[in-house]
């Protein structure tokens, strides 16, 4: 750096117009200082475009993690009449599933009732004839 001073106070001196170039006994340092500005720039502008890759995705993120832990939306007056309305039909087709089952049964039973009654009347019918059997019939008695 030392070297460059007298480079570097030339150049102060010069017009703003000739500072493009200077050559002499110490060299092209402004050229170099030119191209350190350049880096600098390219990587300040790099560092930039970097941080707005950045936040753009931390602010996907942190959209993301509002709509997850945010309380859920309160439904409409018709979503609530509808969930209503869903839940009141499913309620009446499971009662209506219960009434034909019951009704079934219902009918199972009376027929069984009818079947164990024609059974008994039978039965009944032949205790009656077996009756009028035993009495009509000659005992045998030995004397």
């Amino acid at each position: 750096m030392a070297a460059c001073l007298p480079c570097v106070v030339e150049e102060i001196r010069r017009p703003i117009k000739k500072r493009k170039r200077f050559k002499g006994s110490y060299g092209n340092c402004w050229p170099k200082k030119e191209q350190k500005i350049e880096r600098t720039k390219d990587k300040v502008e790099e560092l930039k475009e970097q941080a707005e890759k950045d936040s753009e995705q931390y602010k996907q993120q942190l959209s993301a993690l509002q709509e997850q832990f945010s309380e859920p939306k309160p439904e409409t007056h018709q979503e609530n009449q509808e969930n209503k309305l869903s839940k009141l039909k499913q309620n009446l087709s499971e009662t209506h599933a219960l009434v034909e089952d019951m009704k079934a049964q219902l009918t199972d039973s009376k027929d069984s009732e009818t079947r164990t009654h024609s059974v008994a009347q039978e039965t009944l019918t032949q205790l009656e004839a077996t009756k009028k059997t035993v009495d009509t019939a000659p005992s045998h008695r030995s004397p």
